[in-house]
């Protein structure tokens, strides 16, 4: 038995219990994870814990790695996945006036998938010249001044000549890399013309409103690992099976679709499954261990 003082300490604590043998200089092994079984006596307190801590550990160990080595009896929240956190950074976009804050944040957060190239731009950078940009907010805006800011690039390529200059200095800041600068501009316009195809305000027709959260999904938010998969099928499934009982041009009475598909989010529980191989399993007090497994750990008996 030991104590740890918050949620995230006592998931730590217990996954130092099986891997951090690892690290140590004597012959301790860690523990296989299929011989792992995890308890815990509430769902929306400990199972987002438990999955965002195990990721952070295991990205610690392997910044590389795509699926987590664990199994939820329960399922865990849609909402963990990027296309929920997506769908939902979105919609507090649109339905706040498209701030130029909220579009940085979706960028820079990874949320919104870059068209396929060679070199792909890193978000971070995206980010960075859009931060730079004074846009404050609006949709016609925003595709007002990445065009703009593309057209001086080019400007200033052409200026500066094809041989002789790789770079130019713009008042209040720093030098740019012409070439580097026009392709994240570039990539931007191709971010916004997606996201532009889907955000048109429309307060009315309700059918709409699920073809936009639809598009969205489908077209801009980056999918990447297993959860995120899962995620965006889960969430697109839940759109469609509404549309299909939505008429069509059907008006909203009382139903904000949008705060609809943000509960959708908080509600929805995605990838429940049975212990398997090689993996921890985490189950509720009340329906697990039953698996057989040889270590078992118990979190959040001061709540019982």
């Amino acid at each position: 038995i030991f104590h740890s003082l918050g949620h995230s300490n006592e998931i730590r604590e217990i996954l130092r219990r099986i891997i951090m043998p690892l690290h140590d200089d004597n012959n301790s092994k860690p523990l296989p994870f299929d011989n792992v079984e995890i308890l815990h006596t509430d769902f929306s307190t400990y199972v987002p814990v438990i999955y965002e801590t195990v990721q952070s550990v295991m990205m610690s160990l392997n910044d590389e790695f795509e699926n987590l080595p664990v199994t939820f009896a329960e399922g865990i929240p849609v909402r963990l996945s990027r296309p929920a956190k997506a769908l939902n950074t979105w919609i507090k976009w649109v339905t706040e006036g498209y701030p130029q804050t909220i579009l940085v944040d979706m960028i820079s957060d990874g949320l919104i998938s870059v068209d396929p190239v060679d070199d792909p731009p890193d978000s971070s950078e995206l980010a960075r010249v859009l931060r730079n940009l004074k846009i404050v907010s609006g949709l016609n805006r925003t595709g007002e001044m990445l065009r703009s800011r593309l057209e001086d690039l080019q400007s200033a390529k052409l200026s500066c000549g094809r041989n002789e200059f790789t770079s130019f200095k713009r008042t209040n800041d720093r030098d740019l890399n012409v070439e580097r600068e026009i392709r994240y501009a570039q990539a931007l316009i191709s971010i916004f013309d997606r996201l532009a195809v889907c955000s048109q305000p429309d307060t009315t027709d309700l059918k709409k409103q699920l073809y936009n959260c639809l598009t969205f999904l489908k077209t801009c938010a980056r999918s990447y690992t297993e959860i995120d998969n899962y995620g965006l099928q889960s969430l697109v499934r839940h759109l469609e099976e509404m549309s299909g009982a939505t008429k069509s041009e059907e008006t909203t009475t009382g139903l904000d679709i949008m705060r609809w598909a943000q509960n959708l989010t908080e509600n929805v529980r995605i990838m429940g499954s049975g212990s398997r191989p090689g993996m921890i399993h985490v189950d509720n007090i009340y329906s697990g261990g039953h698996t057989g497994r040889s270590h078992t750990f118990i979190v959040g008996l001061d709540d019982e």
